[in-house]
């Protein structure tokens, strides 16, 4: 019987302690997207919790020129917001940002078409990340598509508990060929907050 007694006390005490250090991670804890390139109902988003990331689903975040309809340089952008909390003593972490879309310009459109991704911590920290903006433009002889994935790291380091971040994004379409269809889109977005060998 001995055994068992000296155990009983080493097993009670490993499920709290996992507990704290689970709670002591930083940790996404709400997302807002906003502009017109995501107005209401025209995006889902959700946090994962399981591997702390948060995700934007855009249903109409486009521009599309043609059929009649010349476009000269509009643009749409969205602003996705999170909250971070960092309630431990590591104020330090990795946003890993996934930015997915497509792109067709036409040929002959005369179009050319951009998508550019700018990070920043808004409050309560540090971390900016610029990244150059993706241009294509249309060529006389062939059709250009290209499926857009741009993949950032920004490094953050939080200078208190709670931490604000926007991911800006926006899209861009000149389009002075209407017979042709050519067209920007923005399908999604992805935030994955890392505190992995930092501290």
């Amino acid at each position: 019987m001995k055994p068992t007694f000296l155990l009983l006390p080493t097993v009670a005490l490993a499920g709290p302690l996992a507990l704290d250090q689970r709670q002591e991670a930083a940790h996404i804890v709400s997302i807002m997207p906003r502009g017109d390139g995501c107005p209401a109902g025209s995006f889902s988003a959700v946090i994962n919790q399981a591997d702390n990331s948060a995700k934007t689903t855009f249903s109409n975040f486009a521009i599309r020129g043609g059929q009649g309809v010349p476009l000269d340089n509009k643009s749409l952008s969205c602003d996705v917001s999170i909250s971070m909390l960092f309630p431990g003593a590591c104020k330090q972490a990795v946003l890993k940002t996934r930015t997915d879309g497509y792109v067709l310009v036409a040929q002959g459109a005369g179009a050319t078409a951009a998508v550019a991704t700018r990070f920043r911590v808004s409050s309560g920290g540090i971390g900016d990340e610029a990244p150059p903006a993706l241009i294509i433009s249309s060529e006389a002889d062939r059709d250009i598509e290209v499926d857009v994935n741009r993949n950032y790291d920004v490094d953050i380091t939080a200078a208190r508990e709670t931490i604000n971040f926007t991911a800006h994004l926006q899209i861009l379409l000149n389009s002075p060929n209407a017979t042709v269809v050519s067209e920007t889109l923005l399908e999604e977005i992805e935030l994955v907050l890392s505190q992995d060998g930092l501290c």
